[in-house]
């Protein structure tokens, strides 16, 4: 499935919301599957135990928030 990104949210500047989209956006037009093992491999943000969060969750969090399309 492909990337199509429908808008360009306004994030707080630093916050991981912000740092996910950046990345995601990098991947408009492009297979899922290549942002999801990119972000996996180094993902833009951590969590407090030093762990990246599921690239996946992203990907439905922003498409259910109608930021993205996957088609």
């Amino acid at each position: 499935m492909i990337i199509k990104i429908l808008e360009t949210p306004t994030y707080k500047k630093g916050s991981a919301r912000a740092k996910w989209f950046t990345a995601i956006k990098r991947y408009d037009d492009k297979d899922v599957d290549a942002f999801v093992e990119a972000a996996t491999k180094r993902p833009p943000v951590l969590t407090k135990s030093g762990e990246g969060e599921p690239p996946n969750g992203w990907v439905r969090y922003f498409e259910r928030e109608e930021v993205i399309e996957l088609a």
